[in-house]
């Protein structure tokens, strides 16, 4: 798969992924006509995401969220990178309606602080908690018909 980042990434070169900010691995970076399109996609919520960015999947036509996770020594990951890979392994395999489908992934060990690279669905209205602040200012009270359908939405992910 290709993915062209609409964020602010670097250039990975198996992927052939254009940027605007420092490429890994000493690849050129490459200004696609001029017309950067800067979106970092808000991942407060998510405890151990360092960064996520918007990207756009080129031969499947959808976008999706880059997302990378920062590990602060080489030696802390190499004893952890038979667990990470398998728990990896596990959720790109994972294919459920209600949860968020996991890509692929791969780790870039090139630097002093080796890093965890995935790629995930990307879902336009965020988490339910974000969804719920955008609208409680718009709406007082929500039915409780859609209350009844996300609680069957969550349980079923869980089953």
């Amino acid at each position: 798969m290709t993915y062209l980042l609409i964020g602010r990434v670097r250039f990975h070169p198996r992927l052939k992924l254009w940027c605007d900010s420092v490429p890994v691995l000493n690849s050129n970076v490459v200004n696609r006509g001029g017309n950067i399109i800067s979106k970092e996609v808000e991942q407060r919520d998510v405890p151990g995401i360092d960064c996520a960015y918007l990207a756009m999947d080129t031969e499947e036509g959808v976008e999706v969220v880059w997302n990378e996770v920062q590990f602060s020594e080489r030696k802390n990951f190499k004893s952890q990178e038979e667990k990470i890979q398998l728990v990896f392994e596990n959720l790109t395999q994972l294919e459920h309606p209600n949860i968020v489908k996991f890509h692929r992934y791969w780790t870039d060990t090139h630097n002093d602080k080796p890093r965890v690279i995935f790629i995930t669905e990307y879902m336009s209205s965020g988490s339910l908690k974000q969804f719920l602040k955008r609208t409680k200012r718009n709406v007082k009270r929500l039915p409780l018909q859609a209350w009844r359908r996300w609680c069957k939405q969550i349980l079923s992910a869980l089953r």
